[in-house]
């Protein structure tokens, strides 16, 4: 069960807050909110937004440990330092920046670790259950998005201590 508790109304209508919802349930809901957002979209006869469901993917897949909120507690490197870790690796290679989020996300290791001094810093990423699909529209989001490091974060951030130019690990 998740943590989170809501509640059903007792006959006065005072919300109980005894209720579990599971992890599941949340994710059920707000994958049907990106649903509809898509579908809206759509519907208005406009093009699908890919750098918007990209962001909602992004979001809520792999948007709780890296966070674009250095201020919060860290349990992965920030979105920024990981798109330009990856952008001095692939470059404008956006097939390739993808193609070693996707591997990266279902299987990591510490040989296509490229940012070592994140790995030591927060321990090898787990093994990720996301769809292909999921991980590749999160992952296109990170290399087209127009992410900035902010002003009063640890410079060692933007790289997460590796060096610059580097190639660490197979990618």
């Amino acid at each position: 069960m998740f943590g989170l508790f809501v509640g059903d109304t007792n006959r006065f209508g005072i919300m109980r807050l005894d209720t579990p919802v599971s992890s599941r349930n949340i994710k059920l809901a707000i994958l049907g909110i990106v649903v509809f957002a898509v579908l809206m979209e759509i519907a208005s006869g406009g093009e699908v937004d890919r750098l918007a469901v990209g962001k909602a993917k992004f979001d809520m897949l792999c948007g709780v440990c890296h966070k674009d909120d250095h201020a919060a507690p860290l349990l992965a490197p920030p979105n920024f330092a990981v798109q330009r870790r990856y952008s001095m690796e692939f470059g404008n290679d956006k097939d390739a920046f993808i193609k070693a989020i996707a591997q990266w996300v279902v299987s990591p290791s510490e040989e296509k670790s490229l940012m070592v001094g994140a790995r030591k810093k927060f321990g090898l990423m787990l093994a990720m259950p996301y769809s292909e699909e999921d991980v590749k529209l999160a992952a296109g989001y990170l290399f087209d998005a127009d992410l900035e490091m902010p002003v009063d974060c640890d410079p060692s951030m933007e790289v997460s201590g590796t060096e610059v130019g580097k190639s660490v690990g197979g990618g």
